[in-house]
């Protein structure tokens, strides 16, 4: 009976999400106080892969290894904590619409949050569209993991983004996928000094 009532909530929850016409205002999904660890985790994350002594690999291909449609190319940057895991990577592909960018915090568990916009064309922008923080029309959203990889909150704004939480399995997909990426251009940049 819990379960139905949690799951109840859930979908009124995700139905009053889908519905609102704000584009200015943030759409959530999940449990809002997972965010504050987690957000202690990236700045932590952060703060260490731009050390000086960090090592990062950069990567500019034709692959779309985020699987975007009407993609040009992927560029990319990983940053590499003690061990040689990849701890943040950060990812931009140009499509005709304009430009996705995502940033992928990574534990020792895997994937713990993801931010990522899309800065639209000026002649692709939906009208009315959310203007980000340099006036360009785009959306913007994070998405904060559970440790079973599920989505435990997300918060997105601006027309054209994903429903908040929709997206956890094609996001853990994308860091597994440009993640290897890295860690392939970094044995082939050891192999060949």
């Amino acid at each position: 009976m819990r379960t139905l009532a949690l799951l109840a909530a859930l979908l009124t929850c995700n139905l009053s999400v889908s519905s609102s016409s704000n584009e200015d205002e943030v759409r959530a999904f999940g449990d809002p106080s997972i965010r504050k660890a987690i957000d202690a985790r990236a700045h932590a994350v952060y703060d260490n892969t731009n050390k000086p002594d960090v090592q990062r690999i950069f990567l500019i291909t034709w692959d779309n290894p985020l699987s975007l449609p009407d993609a040009v190319g992927t560029e990319a940057s990983g940053a590499f904590v003690e061990g040689g895991a990849v701890a943040r990577v950060v990812a931009s592909v140009w499509t005709r619409h304009g430009k996705y960018s995502a940033e992928y915090y990574q534990g020792k568990n895997g994937l713990f949050l993801v931010y990522e916009s899309f800065v639209f064309f000026e002649n692709t922008a939906p009208r009315g569209a959310w203007h980000n923080f340099m006036g360009l029309p785009a959306w913007e959203g994070r998405t904060y993991f559970n440790e079973d990889h599920s989505v435990g909150y997300a918060e997105f704004r601006g027309k054209g983004a994903p429903l908040p939480g929709s997206k956890g399995a094609r996001l853990n997909n994308q860091a597994l996928r440009i993640t290897a990426l890295i860690q392939h251009k970094l044995r082939s940049t050891k192999a060949h000094p």
